[in-house]
């Protein structure tokens, strides 16, 4: 499993918000249609190996490991819909998404621009630029394979604006050689190619939200990335071309070859709360992309697969050496008003993800974070929270159930249950709590000691209550509440 970068799934209605479509004007409302190019993939996903860039060689069911990474800046790999786009020689397909600069750079936190909640698509990363030290790929073929592999250029751009304005700027690009296409009869095959720029000259500097520093919105800061097919006479008969992917607005149901339900921007660090297992959807993704070229099959210009469930998107990884820090042993859960937990019993809603319901100060709701290795044999955990109340008595709670809808909790939602525990008891300083910390046993040992000892592969549920006073209630004034509760970690214990 790779590390992942915080600093960087298509099966939902062909539709963008009213917001979305007044931020992207001329090139969201100039698409054309593009469906009658689509190909549904018919094999499965097979790994071609790995291109090295710099010699021009290949390493046939090779890994990338210790060539490339270790962080993903940029996922955009979920394939539930099951189709490909035809692509031909002599046409580009150019499409646009971001990868996000610091919070210190204007980065914000507020889920998607697009879609809304739980979508982190607007969320920061951990620095200005990354150095692009390879990327992966996703097509299907039925050129036959007696007719040899075939090239594609793939190119990137630290700015691209408009798909139905003008093509796209690039600052790095590379031809690919040696693709494999399909069988000796022609029929399908699908690949994941996996492409090495570890060398000082191939690799790339992909600047964070075009230029390092967000203005906004996400929609207008994004890279640009674009393939197209350079061999010569390659035409929609050999059915070769990338797989569609990604669209963040997906949440479930049936799926192509045995794939995970995906959502959001999984597989990158910044998409909270991160599942490692899950694909990933991209960032800011749009609906949309270019059709250019040399000798493009149709005209140039913006295009979509109107009239479907499919988002106009194509399977993409980036990975990086960032060093960005690794992600906590956590995952975020009980985020009150999403994913079916209930809102908050006062009107009084958390101001962003990851944030429990709002408090008497208005500081936005209290934030839970875990640091650590959750390992029973080597237990570092060691909780935090942000944004309390200023100094109130708070109690660390463990559960060894979770109550998805949660319920109400004094001025907050709590979802812990099964056999809880009170593992500690802080006093807060400037609205934040460190647990354990100084003597306090570990998670597991307290655990232990309180009758709940953890089992090796079990999955414990934690959050944070504190002392409170009152809630300001829009349209009941002021509501007198004793205890509030932070959003809530669930973390699965190795042995």
């Amino acid at each position: 499993m790779q590390k992942l970068c915080p600093p960087s799934h298509f099966f939902a209605p062909f539709l963008l918000a009213a917001a979305s479509v007044a931020l992207l004007g001329a090139s969201a409302s100039a698409q054309s249609d593009f469906r009658s190019r689509l190909r549904p993939i018919t094999s499965p996903l097979r790994h071609a190996g790995v291109y090295h860039v710099a010699t021009g060689t290949w390493t046939r069911n090779g890994s990338l490991a210790n060539l490339t990474g270790p962080d993903t800046i940029y996922n955009n790999t979920c394939t539930t819909g099951g189709y490909f786009a035809l692509n031909v020689t002599g046409e580009k397909f150019q499409h646009r998404s971001r990868v996000p600069t610091t919070a210190a750079n204007g980065a914000p936190t507020q889920p998607s621009v697009f879609y809304g909640p739980p979508r982190r698509d607007q969320s920061p990363g951990c620095t200005t630029s990354y150095l692009v030290n390879g990327f992966q790929i996703g097509y299907c073929s039925s050129r036959p394979s007696g007719q040899g592999p075939f090239d594609d250029l793939f190119e990137f751009a630290n700015a691209y604006g408009s798909c139905g304005a003008a093509d796209m700027t690039p600052t790095a690009g590379f031809n690919i050689t040696g693709l494999p296409g399909g069988t000796v009869g022609g029929t399908q095959n699908c690949w994941i190619v996996d492409i090495d720029l570890g060398a000082a000259s191939t690799s790339f500097v992909l600047a964070a939200d075009q230029d390092g520093t967000w203005t906004g919105p996400s929609s207008a800061e994004q890279f640009g990335y674009s393939q197209g097919i350079t061999t010569a006479a390659i035409t929609s008969l050999d059915a070769t071309g990338p797989i569609i992917a990604g669209n963040f607005t997906w949440t479930g149901g049936a799926v192509v070859g045995g794939l995970s339900p995906c959502t959001g921007t999984d597989g990158t660090i910044w998409d909270s709360p991160v599942n490692l297992a899950e694909q990933g959807t991209g960032m800011t993704s749009n609906d949309f992309f270019r059709v250019t070229g040399p000798t493009p099959s149709v005209p140039r210009g913006c295009y979509a697969f109107g009239g479907t469930t499919l988002h106009a998107d194509f399977y993409l990884k980036l990975y990086c050496n960032a060093g960005c820090p690794s992600p906590g042993p956590g995952i975020t859960f009980c985020e009150p008003g999403i994913a079916g937990v209930l809102p908050c019993p006062y009107v009084n809603p958390p101001a962003g993800p990851g944030r429990g319901c709002n408090n008497s100060n208005v500081t936005g709701g209290a934030t839970l974070t875990d640091t650590g290795t959750a390992s029973l044999a080597a237990d570092t955990v060691v909780f935090t929270t942000t944004d309390e109340r200023p100094n109130p008595i708070s109690v660390v709670w463990g559960g060894t159930a979770d109550i998805p809808s949660g319920l109400p909790f004094s001025a907050g939602i709590r979802c812990f249950g099964g056999a809880i525990r009170r593992l500690y008891t802080k006093v807060a300083v400037a609205g934040s709590i460190t647990a354990p910390s100084g003597p306090d046993p570990s998670v597991s040992a307290r655990s232990a000691a309180l009758g709940s000892p953890i089992i090796a592969g079990q999955t414990r549920y934690y959050q944070v209550s504190y002392r409170e006073r009152f809630i300001l209630c829009p349209g009941c004034g002021t509501y007198g509440t004793s205890a509030n509760t932070s959003a809530g970690r669930k973390i699965i214990w190795n042995p």
